[in-house]
């Protein structure tokens, strides 16, 4: 009889922990969001989004509605303590994403295509993605990072800055339109402009950078190069020359110029000279 008795208390334990199972798993179901909603799994992401009136139920809940998220076209984000921008792959019509001061550390933008400027400032990036398939993007900021190696790969950019960074490789693959980079305070030993012919302000002081390729960038009108690792620079063919900062390169002694070539603004260190012939 006794036996009988702890047999029957087994197989009743076994059927309640089959019940909690069971029930565990219905509430899982009952957690996954629905089509018409997205995923916000940062809580200070969403709350911003509360804040500004965008996501409409109000409650920090880990979800928003789609159609909330597709009405926005600029997003100011900054400051905001946010880890994480996931969710942000649902805001189709974003043109402007303001995320400066966060804790990002990588972002995927392959869905925001009508982006015009992103501007990320100040956070923890290491990764960003879909660049390329922006567009209409003219402005770019990543400025204050931990990026180490970066492919702007952009039809239309215009400003870009990445200055601040770990930069030891930096690649400008397709940027036709580039106008300004500002890229100072790197670690970076080689740059290359020659896919950039619009080019008029480069800032690569604070660098390591020991050649540059800038041959088709007669538009530049500010150069300023200094604190680098520089053993040679021409700049005879850029005569719309305004400022130009190559002081503290301490292997750079001579400095080329063309005849006749008036720069208004050149800085250079006692040793060094600007001068027609530099051999």
């Amino acid at each position: 009889m006794k036996k009988l008795t702890q047999k029957s208390l087994i197989h009743c334990c076994i059927i309640i922990l089959l019940g909690i199972t069971v029930s565990c798993s219905s509430d899982n179901n009952n957690l996954q969001v629905p089509d018409n909603y997205l995923n916000i799994p940062d809580e200070n992401f969403e709350a911003i989004l509360i804040e500004k009136g965008i996501d409409s139920d109000g409650i920090v809940n880990q979800q928003m509605l789609r159609s909330d998220a597709e009405k926005v076209t600029k997003l100011s984000l900054n400051g905001a303590n946010i880890n994480t921008l996931e969710g942000i792959e649902a805001f189709v019509n974003l043109k402007r994403l303001e995320a400066d001061a966060n804790n990002l550390t990588t972002l995927d933008v392959s869905k925001n295509v009508l982006l015009d400027t992103i501007s990320l400032t100040s956070n923890r990036l290491i990764e960003i993605e879909g660049l390329e398939k922006a567009k209409n993007l003219t402005w770019l900021s990543l400025s204050w990072n931990y990026f180490t190696e970066f492919t702007l790969d952009n039809d239309n950019v215009k400003n870009f800055l990445i200055d601040h960074n770990d930069l030891t490789s930096l690649e400008i693959v397709h940027a036709p339109k580039l106008e300004s980079a500002v890229l100072n305070l790197n670690q970076i030993a080689d740059l290359d402009f020659s896919n950039s012919p619009l080019l008029k302000v480069l800032v690569f002081s604070a660098n390591k950078v020991q050649t540059i390729n800038l041959d088709n960038n007669v538009n530049l009108e500010y150069i300023y190069g200094s604190s680098n690792l520089l053993t040679q620079f021409d700049i005879s063919n850029l005569p719309n020359l305004i400022d130009v900062r190559v002081d503290r390169n301490p292997t750079l002694t001579c400095i080329k110029i063309a005849n006749g070539q008036e720069i208004p603004n050149l800085k250079l260190s006692t040793y060094q000279t600007a001068n027609v012939d530099c051999n």
